[in-house]
């Protein structure tokens, strides 16, 4: 999508072009130590990223950080999911696409009107 219309079809749903820009910062935010840094420059709680700074502390203790990469643009269904989501891709130079994701999606029933 151009820039132009993100930031148009952006701005319809928040309604305030500052907050627009601060969600293109972050966007372009490439590893956790960038998140912390993004939380502490706009005065956003640091509770707000804790699940995620706690993966990528125990992906960093199992010896994993060669693995795993940290990329705000990835989406998968707004709708329920509720915390990190992923993609597994595969490596083989002839072969780099996603091959898995998925993420957290806890109290899915109740979009179902089911407990």
């Amino acid at each position: 999508m151009p820039e132009d219309k993100f930031n148009a079809e952006a701005l319809n749903v928040v309604g305030d072009m500052s907050k627009v820009a601060l969600f293109n910062q972050y966007l372009l935010l490439k590893n956790v130590q960038d998140v912390i840094h993004y939380v502490e420059k706009n005065n956003s709680s640091q509770e707000t990223i804790a699940p995620l700074i706690g993966f990528f502390q125990k992906i960093e203790t199992l010896g994993l950080n060669e693995y795993v990469k940290f990329d705000p643009t990835i989406v998968r269904g707004l709708d329920y999911y509720t915390g990190i989501v992923f993609e597994i891709f595969d490596k083989h130079p002839d072969n780099r696409r996603a091959i898995a994701g998925g993420g957290a999606y806890a109290n899915l029933l109740q979009i179902f009107n089911e407990p």
